[in-house]
């Protein structure tokens, strides 16, 4: 880990801004959304990796699931694996259950489900972004999944046998939201770090 990184809030318009407006446009409450849980994305990311979650081991191993209502796969066909279409996020936003997976840094998707009124499901974090994704805590901000997605299964009949503690979990990842969209006080806190950085850091030019 270099001691010389910093964490901005990049890119805006991508990962926070239209996003969250879909969501506020689209979306509906806990109680009206169907059982589904659902993902969908692309084969991005460390497909192979020793430590970090993988979409291709997660879709090896549900997108044909019998039970139809674990709505998972790729977008598009990848290797032996058919697609299975995409899905915006007016779609996603009618399930109670959205997976979240990093691909090759952080989870794009992960920013509006958290601001929805649907449960987050996912592997606890290995990346940090703006999002300080390493203070979110499983089964406060969101049901947690193994590595290897062994549990799946598991965990997706919890959802659906507590769905009052699902959306205490919705609920308080929305909360968890609430800190990233006073647009004025994310801007003094951007303009604080670039001031350290700049006070602290000797580039050296050669």
């Amino acid at each position: 880990l270099s001691r010389n990184n910093i964490i901005l809030k990049l890119n805006p318009e991508r990962h926070w801004i239209k996003p969250l407006e879909l969501v506020k446009k689209s979306d509906i409450k806990f109680g009206k959304k169907n059982n589904k849980i659902v993902w969908r994305g692309g084969p991005n990311g460390f497909l192979d990796h020793k430590y970090r979650p993988s979409r291709l081991t997660f879709c090896k191993k549900w997108t044909n699931h019998s039970d139809k209502m674990i709505d998972v796969g790729f977008v598009g066909n990848y290797e032996n694996l058919s697609g299975k279409g995409r899905k915006d996020i007016s779609e996603q936003l009618q399930s109670k259950f959205i997976i979240s997976l990093e691909g090759s840094d952080v989870a794009t998707n992960l920013k509006w489900i958290m601001y929805s009124n649907s449960v987050p499901v996912m592997p606890k974090p290995t990346m940090c972004s703006w999002l300080m994704e390493d203070q979110l805590e499983p089964w406060v901000h969101y049901v947690p999944l193994e590595n290897d997605f062994s549990d799946v299964e598991e965990k997706y009949d919890w959802c659906i046998n507590n769905l009052d503690k699902c959306e205490e979990i919705a609920i308080n990842s929305k909360k968890y939201m609430d800190q990233f969209l006073d647009e004025e006080r994310e801007a003094k806190i951007t303009n604080l770090v670039l001031r350290k950085y700049v006070d602290h850091v000797t580039i050296n030019l050669i």
